[in-house]
């Protein structure tokens, strides 16, 4: 694959594959069609420049690793959302492995609610394959023990602000319980350990899966949902840029 007077020309591949591209891609735009190339068996001998104008879309879309490595300090949920939705990589898979304990988990969830909206995908596109933990009393006592993984509040918060992210909590967790159905208009999943049933009853394939939170390691998961996972196109490490990162693979680059 070349890069000739800013279109995309093949060398050296066989007719059916050049056949399937006329069919699938010869119109979709520029962004796509560099985008899809890292699912071919094709040489990509295409090289792109970076400018700092060059957007999150344009990284994803002529980066030659199906593994992307995302500074959260540098690009934005809305930024990735948008940019996936662009490239036509959805729906996408969130995938955390860890029970929702503290009020800052819930509002890191409020926060990719945000991006969706503000990407222009509704509450109604958004699917849960578990459910959140119950919201913990936020109103403080003497006799209250803190529990194993501390207090699910910030220290010193007024009760006001504590009765807030309660209200919040229990926000997240009446949309976790009741947005379960998955159909063709569905554009996010959270999943959490294992693939679900309305998943796999939907036939639905995920074309992205990102981690929800900022892991330093993927999340564990069943065989089900680690097939699922290695089958996505993009597999995305969103997370903040630490160079000391000692699990990184010899194609490791933040974008």
């Amino acid at each position: 694959m070349l890069l000739e007077n800013g279109q995309l020309t093949f060398k050296n591949v066989s007719t059916s594959l050049i056949d399937w591209w006329k069919q699938n891609y010869d119109h979709k735009t520029f962004r796509q069609q560099c985008d899809v190339l890292k699912e071919l068996p094709v040489d990509n001998m295409c090289n792109f420049v970076f400018t700092d104008k060059s957007t999150l879309t344009d990284r994803i879309a002529v980066s030659k690793n199906r593994e992307l490595y995302l500074d959260r300090n540098k690009w934005t949920k809305q930024q990735l959302v948008s940019a996936l939705d662009d490239l036509n990589s959805l729906p996408l898979l969130l995938h955390t492995a860890q029970n929702l304990n503290h009020s800052r988990e819930i509002q890191e969830i409020k926060e990719w609610y945000e991006a969706f909206n503000g990407a222009g995908i509704p509450n109604s596109c958004v699917s849960w394959g578990f459910t959140v933990e119950d919201a913990p009393e936020f109103r403080k006592s003497k006799n209250d023990k803190i529990g194993y993984f501390g207090d699910p509040y910030p220290e010193n918060l007024p009760e006001s602000d504590r009765m807030e992210l309660y209200n919040l909590w229990k926000d997240i967790q009446a949309l976790s319980s009741t947005c379960k159905q998955i159909t063709k208009e569905t554009k996010i999943i959270f999943v959490r350990g294992r693939i679900p049933r309305s998943l796999m009853k939907s036939q639905i394939i995920p074309k992205s899966v990102c981690t929800v939170f900022d892991y330093s390691y993927w999340p564990t998961s069943t065989e089900t949902l680690g097939r699922v996972v290695e089958n996505c196109a993009k597999r995305i490490y969103y997370i903040i840029k630490n160079e000391s990162i000692s699990w990184k693979p010899h194609n490791y680059e933040f974008l």
